[in-house]
């Protein structure tokens, strides 16, 4: 062996560390560039769809106002109801953490009080997304209902659960949720699409979710 090639010192390795931070970083800026992406594609949809039904927006109109290539879309997403799906998903999130919210002003753990709570949870969230819920036919598609269905029915069958103590339930749980959740939701939407005053509207769904609550579907102890 020559004598410069067993002087020579080893070439120095990246300490393992600092790759691993190099590529943490890396990952964070992709990661933050993907939710960019995916925020711009579902903001630029809700956009459409306060001017049109969903039903007459295309793939190629939201790539387009979101200065995004189909490609980009397909990469994340399978179709437009695929977007839209994750959408909901958002706005159940939203529900739950506004409902949790509410509830922790409710220290005596009042039924009433959650039955309120959930109806004005799912109202402002309503309200907010009330031009672009008028453009969906629910009819035709009905994403929309089962994410709210879920979770809605699903802390409704807890409430009743939780109050059987002073407002024992006359029929199966899941049934009564059933009612209130999807009698609630269809009065709201109507008196959305007369285009009624929210205010309005939520005195008087307060007073029919009352109705029901103190009528034959539950016993006061």
């Amino acid at each position: 062996m020559k004598k410069n090639e067993m002087n020579a010192e080893p070439a120095l390795s990246e300490p393992h560390g600092g790759r691993s931070e190099e590529m943490r970083r890396a990952h964070s800026t992709e990661d933050r560039r993907v939710l960019r992406t995916r925020r711009a594609l579902k903001d630029t949809l809700l956009t459409l769809m306060k001017e049109k039904s969903f039903d007459k927006i295309t793939v190629k109109e939201i790539c387009d106002r979101a200065l995004t290539s189909r490609i980009t879309f397909y990469n994340y997403y399978s179709d437009k109801y695929a977007l839209l799906e994750e959408i909901t998903e958002d706005m159940n999130d939203m529900l739950k953490a506004d409902f949790e919210e509410r509830e922790k002003k409710n220290t005596e753990h009042s039924a009433s009080v959650s039955y309120m709570n959930m109806l004005d949870c799912f109202l402002d969230l309503h309200i907010r997304y009330e031009d672009i819920l008028r453009n969906i036919d629910l009819q035709r598609n009905t994403l929309l209902l089962p994410g709210y269905y879920q979770f809605l029915a699903g802390n409704t069958a807890k409430i009743i659960e939780k109050s059987a103590g002073h407002f024992r339930p006359n029929y199966p749980t899941e049934k009564i949720s059933a009612l209130l959740v999807m009698g609630m939701y269809a009065y709201i939407h109507l008196s959305s699409t007369e285009h009624e005053d929210s205010e309005k509207t939520r005195r008087s769904a307060h007073s029919v979710l009352n109705d029901l609550i103190h009528s034959g579907l539950f016993t006061e102890q």
